[in-house]
């Protein structure tokens, strides 16, 4: 309830920054009809599941020539044919995002509550998540074993300053708690984990931007009684090496400081580890594309921090006014950061096709397929899954709301 709280209150606080502002509202109501061959992603005995999907999703906003807002709930119900009715789930879902503009500074909100089931939230996607959020999974655990509820609130407000054409400040925060129910049964811990970071961007000229970076921030998990803080220092640059085409690179490293519990016994410890992002990405009248290589140092519903080493990719492509051919790929090899903790490392890779057809003005139909594979170090074998999706949407158009 106290993250339902924050929302709120964060919504109203938006919401009376652009009260001047013309609202909308654009609700949409989806059916999913899902067949998996190992739903759970478990290793002995995967079982074959149909089920069904349905979404209702309201978004009450406003955008203006300098406030871009908006709040949006959604339920999704997920009714699965196991006889014991463990993969049904009814998962709530709230995401705000606020953009103010001006001549030299703007700010932004953005803030997404999930009350989901681990079926779903243990599992990284394919893609990077809505790019308005800034929120892709990275704390998925790949433990799907005892289906509960998990409970996640992450804040990331943004502000920068332009010194003039050439040169800008971006300061930028985070703030993510996540609860599990049941925490007694599972092989998870409960975490907070927030921080603060700084930039300072050069144009260098109209292909090249440069600028280094520091960000400091802090992972606490309940469970694991573990405490660590964290030191990242990076310097990025970007190049446009063609009109459609830029190179992008983050080279630096990360300082952790870590105490917890392991075994009963307390632990402390520190490290150094290099952390980089290196790939490109372009676009074009019909197509977008991109492809990433990272490390970084992420938190972790195991209660320990982990590094992820990984390859993401897409292709988006226009077949037509009305089709779209999406490819995504994902594929990370992940090690928890605290010596000793090795039987939550794993290999994860998913993969995911996806045909997107606007019937008419506000009917859309999607077909997707997704494949995922799972090697965790504590199992002997990995583990893999065939899923296919086929959606119906209704969206109606904007409705206009009077003030």
């Amino acid at each position: 309830m106290k993250k339902i709280r924050t929302i709120v209150l964060l919504s109203g606080l938006a919401g009376n920054l652009a009260y001047a502002a013309q609202w909308y509202a654009e609700p949409a109501v989806l059916y999913t009809a899902e067949f998996s061959d190992n739903r759970r992603l478990v290793v002995t005995s995967p079982q074959d599941t149909f089920g069904s999907i349905y979404t209702g999703a309201l978004r009450l906003g406003t955008d203006t020539s300098i406030t871009r807002f908006y709040v949006e709930p959604s339920v999704v119900i997920r009714r699965y044919d196991e006889e014991e009715d463990l993969l049904d789930s009814d998962d709530t879902y709230l995401q705000l995002f606020l953009e103010r503009k001006g001549k030299v500074s703007g700010f932004t909100l953005a803030a997404n509550y999930r009350d989901e089931s681990t079926i779903i939230s243990e599992f990284a996607d394919a893609g990077d998540g809505n790019p308005d959020l800034d929120d892709p999974i990275v704390d998925d655990t790949g433990d799907a074993r005892i289906s509960v509820n998990r409970k996640r609130l992450n804040i990331r407000p943004k502000w920068k300053y332009d010194f003039g054409e050439r040169s800008g400040i971006r300061l930028k925060g985070r703030f993510t708690t996540v609860e599990f129910d049941q925490i007694a049964q599972l092989t998870k811990s409960d975490y907070d984990s927030f921080g603060i970071g700084v930039e300072y961007l050069v144009r260098a000229s109209e292909k090249l931007r440069w600028g280094p970076q520091i960000t400091a921030s802090r992972f606490e998990a309940d469970q694991t009684n573990n405490e660590t803080d964290n030191v990242t220092a990076l310097l990025g640059l970007s190049y446009k090496v063609s009109p459609l085409t830029t190179f992008v690179i983050e080279a630096g490293a990360i300082y952790s400081e870590a105490s917890f519990t392991e075994m009963g016994a307390a632990v402390t410890e520190d490290s150094t580890d290099g952390v980089y992002k290196i790939g490109f990405e372009g676009t074009s009248q019909v197509t977008g594309w991109n492809v990433f290589l990272s490390r970084r140092v992420n938190p972790s519903g195991s209660g320990f921090q982990k590094t992820r080493d990984q390859l993401l990719a897409s292709v988006s492509r226009d077949l037509s006014d009305r089709t779209r051919l999406i490819f995504r790929t994902r594929y990370y090899q992940e090690e928890s950061n605290d010596v000793g903790v090795t039987n939550r490392d794993r290999n994860y890779g998913r993969a995911e096709i996806q045909f997107d057809w606007q019937a008419t003005r506000n009917i859309a139909v999607q077909f997707a397929y997704q494949y995922t594979r799972q090697k965790q170090d504590i199992l002997p074998n990995a583990a893999d899954s065939n899923v296919f999706f086929a959606t119906v949407g209704y969206r109606p158009s904007r409705l206009a709301m009077s003030r």
